[in-house]
């Protein structure tokens, strides 16, 4: 089975159904757009940095990306956003890619895996946008055909090639 095709079949068997993957090459659009844009709290003020999947994983070729969606319903009203009224989504969204990793891992035992979040200089918008997940939206959130922005994004970044 090739690599693509055993990540987004162990996804589907998490109920992990928005996924996809994008190459490691990232456009010069994206180095300008970041640019341009300025500091982002929280990331390296330099674009460079932000798009410079090696420095987190030596010989980086793709990125598998997963959109997990945290939509429910909503109990009572209050000022704390959805996505924070349940457990830590970096807990959650690295359990499922672990699991991911770990069935990945076995497959092709010499490739190498990380696990991101929105906690790793990554531009995780634009690896969802490049993995085909969705479009942005005028306030420049991801928006997914199904779940609309009410998704968090988490990336696999591995040395095993996976076609976009």
């Amino acid at each position: 089975m090739d690599p693509k095709t055993l990540f987004l079949e162990t996804a589907r068997s998490l109920r992990l159904t928005a996924c996809g993957a994008c190459s490691i090459d990232f456009s010069k659009d994206l180095s300008q757009a970041l640019s341009k844009a300025g500091p982002v709290p929280f990331a390296p003020a330099e674009a460079e940095k932000r798009l410079s999947p090696e420095s987190l994983l030596a010989g980086a070729r793709s990125f598998f990306v997963i959109l997990f969606p945290y939509k429910t319903e909503e109990r009572e009203m209050g000022n704390i956003a959805l996505y924070a009224r349940s457990e830590d989504y970096h807990r959650v969204n690295h359990r499922y890619m672990d699991r991911i990793i770990e069935v990945a891992a076995k497959a092709f035992p010499q490739a190498r895996f990380k696990a991101l979040t929105d906690t790793s200089p990554m531009v995780d918008r634009w690896l969802a946008y490049a993995a085909g997940l969705g479009f942005f939206g005028r306030n420049h959130c991801l928006i997914h055909p199904v779940y609309g922005s009410y998704v968090t994004i988490g990336a696999i970044l591995t040395t095993l090639p996976l076609s976009p």
